[in-house]
């Protein structure tokens, strides 16, 4: 994958923060995995559009790993479908339609590691402080 691709996938998600260039036997993947803050406000992004060199659109899931409860009806992080204000007064017999499910979740890519030390492979790219962000 090149860096450009993931900066700009990165950026469709969120704030860029880091690229994992390594999967988790050490080789290249055909997976990306991106360190994004997201609004929590907004959407749960699902899919990516990327455009390849020739020309052919590809459109590229999108799974989160550490994903909070969300809503599988809005896709909203911070309440469930049950508790949707956007759900109120709609039929529940037809959970068929829902756009958003534990499908967006992601398997941690090693669910044994140390989460506060970085691993070879991994880009820092965003150096801001998680401090200033809460002020």
């Amino acid at each position: 994958m090149e860096r450009q691709i993931a900066i700009d996938v990165g950026k469709a998600i969120g704030e860029l923060v880091a690229i994992d260039w390594k999967d988790r036997n050490g080789g290249w993947t055909e997976v990306m995995r991106l360190k994004v803050k997201i609004n929590v406000s907004n959407l749960l992004r699902r899919v990516v559009r990327l455009v390849g060199r020739n020309g052919v659109e590809m459109v590229c899931a999108i799974k989160f790993e550490r994903l909070p409860a969300f809503c599988y009806y809005c896709g909203i992080i911070g309440h469930t479908t049950q508790k949707c204000k956007k759900k109120e007064g709609v039929s529940d017999s037809n959970n068929l339609g829902l756009q958003y499910g534990n499908w967006l979740r992601a398997l941690p890519m090693n669910p044994n590691q140390n989460r506060g030390i970085w691993r070879n492979g991994i880009e820092i790219v965003s150096t801001q402080s998680i401090a200033n962000d809460t002020n």
